[in-house]
């Protein structure tokens, strides 16, 4: 019996190697595959591309649909951010010409755009600011408009709309017309796909304009639904803190989301505490696609942290068990530690004397 025990040890001990070396590879693959899903969102990794030495922070602001936030409120907005960078001794403008701050927002409604051969119903962003730093959709032909661009005027089409319009992609350059005026192609960009695309209306007909011709179509008046800005973030929250301030709104009437943040390891651990309460909406929020698909990739990344903990569980039992049993033999692992430190010690001593002695002696001859 004896002898079929001492069989079964080493088989039992190999297989443990094996279920612990599955769970550690297990919980790198997860990591890894949450890591290549959050790097796949470029619309969550503007603070990652505009500087990897100093710290930013990249917020976003999604508002009610009662709340009427307008362009003309945003002035005030970046006075107040400027301000908080002051206070905290960091110029809103680098020694180089860089920015140490940018923004952007967006209203999401429809319009019909017309070419010189068919007429499509499409919803449309009116955009402004630097909308195309934080949203750098794929270029298929043209470019982009920005805040300081005085053709800013242009029109932006997704390729389903191209086609629908033109029968191509390649028609930067053309004209199109909304609501009974005409406005130059400036792009034409990629619909992206992938994870929660269907669910999200991600790959409908889309256009991008400037703001300020989605309020003509509307008659004027009409309301931001989303306001972004990337911000030093010298402590942790300083962003997120200092667009609260300058909002000085009432915390019911929008949702604030620490984008460079969303997928940190605590902010997985909160999702997970309010996995069923966070996908209810109850302050009536006007999500755009990009933070619906966002949201969508948080859960999921979530679900990858519990499959994560779980599979850590066993290397963390593992080791707990050793360190149990060190504890409890500690007396005789120290007597052979300290019986190893003496041998060591015998046989090196005779060869550190003759050492020293030697360079004593060649010292001496010089």
């Amino acid at each position: 019996m004896l002898e079929k025990e001492r069989d079964r040890y080493p088989m039992k001990q190999y297989r443990k190697g094996l279920v612990l070396a599955a769970c550690i590879l297990s919980t790198i693959l997860l990591a890894c595959l949450q890591r290549y899903l959050v790097n796949g969102l470029s619309t969550q990794q503007l603070a990652k591309r505009w500087s990897d030495k100093e710290p930013f922070a990249q917020v976003a602001c999604y508002f009610g649909r009662d709340v009427v936030f307008m362009p003309e409120q945003i002035a005030g907005i970046e006075r107040s951010l400027i301000t908080s960078l002051e206070e905290a001794a960091i110029p809103a403008e680098t020694e180089n010409g860089g920015r140490n701050w940018v923004d952007a927002y967006s209203a999401e409604g429809e319009l019909s755009v017309t070419s010189n051969r068919a007429t499509v119903q499409v919803r449309a962003f009116g955009v402004g600011g630097d909308f195309f730093q934080f949203h750098p959709l794929t270029l298929l032909s043209g470019t982009y408009f920005g805040s300081d661009d005085e053709n800013g005027d242009g029109v932006i089409l997704d390729e389903l709309v191209a086609w629908q319009l033109f029968g191509s992609s390649n028609v930067a350059g053309m004209e199109v017309e909304i609501n009974g005026a005409i406005y130059p192609i400036r792009g034409v960009v990629r619909s992206d796909s992938g994870m929660f695309s269907e669910a999200v209306e991600e790959e409908a007909a889309t256009v991008y304009v400037s703001y300020s011709i989605l309020e003509a179509a509307y008659g004027g008046s009409y309301p931001v639904d989303s306001y972004e800005i990337l911000i030093a973030n010298p402590v942790d929250e300083f962003g997120i803190t200092a667009l609260t301030n300058a909002l000085s709104m009432d915390e019911k009437n929008y949702e604030m989301i620490e984008v460079s943040a969303r997928f940190d390891f605590l902010h997985r651990l909160d999702v997970i505490k309010h996995f069923g309460v966070r996908s209810m909406n109850t302050k009536n929020i006007v999500y755009p696609y990009w933070e619906n698909r966002a949201k969508g990739y948080e859960d999921v990344s979530a679900l990858l942290l519990v499959l994560e903990l779980l599979f850590m569980c066993y290397p963390i039992i593992w080791a707990l068990n050793q360190l149990r049993i060190l504890y409890k033999n500690r007396k005789t692992w120290k007597q052979k530690l300290m019986e190893k430190i003496k041998n060591f010690w015998q046989k090196a001593y005779p060869l550190l004397k003759r050492t020293v002695k030697t360079y004593k002696l060649v010292n001496k001859k010089k």
